[in-house]
């Protein structure tokens, strides 16, 4: 079974979202990797935040931020909000000194750019969201509403995403944890789709899922979620 990375979803343990103490709190648990929404301000600073904002000013630079995370050797999953952002958002990582196997991009990531420019998943470790993946496959006209809808397009499409993200060079797909029953998780393992599941907060949920063969769980309850991996995977 792989090493399940545990991502501290912005916000963590109760701290403001997008915030340094998100960070640090996450830094300070122990969790393997840091979650961080990126947007642009209208001056075309990056800046932490999940939503487009009227008064930037108060949201922390992505570069003040980078920084923290690679000062304490921690991993990144920066989630791009605009698809435009990905190549700041890459040079940014890259001039803080986060190497490719602690950098990690997920949310607006444009498959036709993947397809275009393959040395993106050469410079950035990528969770594909499942959205992105989708609105890429032409034979996938309207999505459903609800995630738990969404899991038979999964089903019906497996080969070809599997043969997809082998080309491109992608580690793993991004779907919420909603629309991954058991039987689907299976199934992706067997076709090499490793998976990573957000935002899987109840801990009744964290023990079921960390005894299936995912890449990582990403989480707003980071300490039990650390907890529980060690007493079931021990580490």
């Amino acid at each position: 079974m792989k090493k399940i990375m545990i991502t501290a979803h912005s916000g963590c343990e109760g701290t403001p979202d997008n915030s340094m103490e998100s960070i640090l709190k996450g830094i300070e648990l122990g969790a393997d990797c840091i979650e961080i929404d990126v947007r642009m301000d209208p001056q075309g600073k990056l800046r932490l935040t999940h939503n487009e904002l009227e008064d930037y000013s108060a949201a922390i630079p992505l570069e003040t931020a980078l920084n923290v995370i690679a000062e304490n050797n921690a991993a990144v999953n920066c989630d791009i909000k605009e698809e435009k952002l990905l190549y700041p958002v890459l040079k940014a990582a890259e001039a803080a000194g986060i190497p490719r196997e602690r950098l990690f991009f997920s949310g607006s990531v444009d498959v036709d750019l993947l397809m275009r420019d393959p040395s993106v998943a050469k410079r950035a470790r990528i969770f594909l969201n499942i959205d992105q993946l989708f609105k890429f496959m032409k034979e996938v006209v309207e999505l459903p509403e609800t995630w738990e809808e969404r899991g038979p397009l999964l089903d019906v499409h497996i080969d070809k995403i599997a043969a997809l993200l082998k080309k491109l060079g992608i580690e793993c797909i991004n779907p919420s944890y909603k629309m991954m029953t058991p039987v689907r998780i299976v199934a992706c393992n067997a076709c090499g789709i490793g998976l990573s599941l957000w935002t899987v907060n109840e801990e009744a949920d964290q023990d079921r899922l960390l005894r299936e063969d995912l890449v990582n769980i990403t989480t707003r309850n980071v300490a039990s979620a650390l907890r529980l991996r060690k007493e079931i995977l021990g580490y």
